[in-house]
């Protein structure tokens, strides 16, 4: 439970504290706390502290406390060495863990200032002792030491930590992400600064305008976030600081900021880009409810299996490279305008689909493959599409193409064409377009020493045995498939709805899945005494071949095989298979 406290704490309590500018307006609202501080910024009559004024304060500060310790996590780029001071009394071992950090932006000191401020009040200030009784404590007081030293928000080698925390391409995140680790806390809480006074607030009303608030808050809001956690940050954790802050006279906020396109922009607005999202590459389930996104890159999601778009804009949708993907749900409200709905979606290498809604959409039903289509259990929005070729002609590297390959579902005639270099091609062109209004007879074998070899729309003279055939799926019409004595492991018939007999000699399939073939009704599938035990069938499942009258599976070493009562009492011929009880 308690690594679901961290990983869930760590998304959503970055707090925002802001440094503000002097002048008459900072006076009026944003006057000094009455509060006594003594880090080393507050005795300079000029400028921060740098990192040797703060290391000094901090050894200074935990000097003769047995139960703080300092220690160095890692080093910069420019070989600075990164704190960290952790406050513990060795009592107890169910202590909830806090960590702190300050700094990540160079150019933001207030957090650096709040930390060393909290490291003296944990170790100085009697009525706080409390605290170390119920709570162990880490205070990283600044992270981006060479950033700071310039004033400058990136490290040296300009990149931005705060963006760099799943990356980890610089040695300061690195050694920051493996003491997060290490120390392994339940809150985390990272502090930040903001700047009151934007370049964009200038052009609003006659003179600008400012940010308000001492203190905005940024908390994770994410719907794939536990509810549970989500219950404590909003319920127990943001009432409880912002009564401090309204006590003390603090003002306070959700976080936003300026966009010069979308004007202001909080966390409960609508998300309107995901650019980030290339880095979560082991999520397989992404859920986005009422924004307003119009572009989406799952590309890199390789493991996706589950996508659910509620009320979303996404005019174009790109899942070609989710080949895992089982569920796939997008509603489009009424708002939504047209051109922000799907014109068309590319479902062809998504063969795991099994529920598909796409039908809010104005442009549906969207026309599918019929591979994909006869795999679903649910298909709204979408409909069969008739499988054609990729081109009209079929590259055969044989003449002899007629003597061992019979396709009775499309006559053609073959034609030469002579290669740049002097190779030869022969294609096989089709006089009409495969549909499944076509029967016919696809009979590959070994004959006269030639084997063919399906791949995609096409057919090719193979060196050897078949050892695949990706491009069954365009002969949907065909009845009858007759595979001798190739090297198999897998075949696909889920779009050969019209198959009735399928032959299988010496084959190497260790998986036949003939859920799809519901006009099955011959079967016989021999494997020889050399095809190995894991390429013959362990198992199979007849439970939707209601037409079956002829089944030889007699031959396999896990024969005989259990189906279905209903379908067993059909057959005439019975071979290699036994009645379920």
């Amino acid at each position: 439970m308690k690594k679901l406290r961290l990983i869930g704490i760590i998304l959503c309590f970055p707090l925002l504290i802001a440094a503000q500018q002097p002048g008459k307006m900072t006076q009026k609202f944003f006057p000094d706390p009455d509060v006594t501080i003594q880090t080393p910024s507050f005795q300079k009559k000029k400028g921060y502290a740098d990192y040797n004024e703060i290391i000094s304060y901090i050894e200074r500060t935990i000097e003769g406390k047995n139960i703080a310790t300092l220690e160095y996590i890692g080093e910069t780029q420019k070989g600075k060495k990164i704190p960290a001071v952790t406050i513990k009394k060795p009592i107890g071992n169910d202590k909830v863990k806090v960590m702190f950090t300050g700094r990540v932006h160079g150019d933001e000191p207030a957090g650096t200032e709040a930390l060393l401020m909290l490291i003296d009040k944990l170790l100085n200030d009697e009525e706080l002792s409390f605290l170390t009784e119920k709570i162990d404590i880490a205070i990283l007081p600044i992270i981006n030491i060479d950033g700071g030293e310039k004033l400058k928000r990136q490290s040296d080698n300009g990149i931005d930590l705060n963006r760099d925390m799943s990356k980890l391409q610089a040695p300061e995140t690195v050694a920051l992400r493996l003491f997060f680790n290490r120390f392994d806390p339940d809150v985390f809480i990272d502090f930040h600064e903001y700047l009151p006074f934007r370049a964009d607030y200038v052009k609003l009303g006659s003179f600008g305008v400012t940010g308000f608030a001492d203190v905005m808050m940024l908390y994770c809001e994410n719907p794939n976030y536990p509810k549970s956690l989500h219950d404590i940050v909003q319920n127990i954790y943001l009432p409880a600081i912002q009564q401090i802050l309204t006590d003390n006279q603090m003002t306070h906020c959700k976080y936003f900021s300026s966009d010069k396109d979308a004007g202001v922009r909080t966390a409960e607005d609508k998300i309107k880009d995901l650019d980030g999202i290339q880095y979560f590459t082991g999520i397989n389930r992404l859920t986005l409810t009422s924004n307003e996104l119009t572009s989406l890159n799952t590309s890199s999601l390789s493991k996706l299996d589950t996508l659910t778009l509620n009320n979303n804009w996404i005019g174009n949708l790109d899942l070609t490279h989710n080949a895992e993907l089982a569920y796939l749900s997008y509603t489009a409200s009424s708002r939504t305008p047209v051109e922000n709905q799907l014109s068309s979606v590319d479902l062809s290498q998504n063969k795991k689909l099994r529920y598909v809604d796409l039908s809010s959409h104005s442009h549906a039903p969207f026309t599918i493959p019929a591979e994909i289509y006869n795999n679903l259990t649910t298909a709204k929005g979408v409909q069969e599409g008739t499988i054609t070729p990729k081109n009209n002609n079929y590259v055969i590297n044989d003449k002899v193409f007629g003597e061992y390959l019979v396709y009775l579902g499309a006559k053609g005639t073959i034609e030469e064409e002579i290669i740049e270099g002097g190779t030869t091609n022969y294609h096989y062109v089709v006089d009409t377009v495969l549909s499944k209004a076509q029967t016919g007879e696809l009979n590959l074998g070994k004959q006269a020493n030639r084997i063919t070899l399906l791949t995609n729309a096409g057919v090719r003279t193979a060196e050897d045995k078949i050892k695949d055939l990706d491009g069954i799926q365009y002969f949907t019409g065909i009845n009858r498939l007759t595979l001798t004595s190739n090297e198999l492991t897998s075949l696909n018939t889920s779009s050969l709805s019209k198959l009735d007999t399928l032959t299988l000699n010496n084959n190497w399939i260790g998986n036949l899945d003939l859920t799809h073939n519901a006009e099955l009704v011959y079967l016989s599938y021999t494997a020889s005494t050399r095809t190995p035990v894991e390429n013959q069938l362990p198992s199979i499942d007849l439970s939707q071949n209601n037409k079956l009258r002829y089944v030889d599976l007699s031959s396999h070493s896990h024969a005989p095989f259990t189906i279905p009562a209903d379908i067993y009492n059909s057959l005439t011929t019975a071979k290699g298979v036994q009645k379920e009880n």
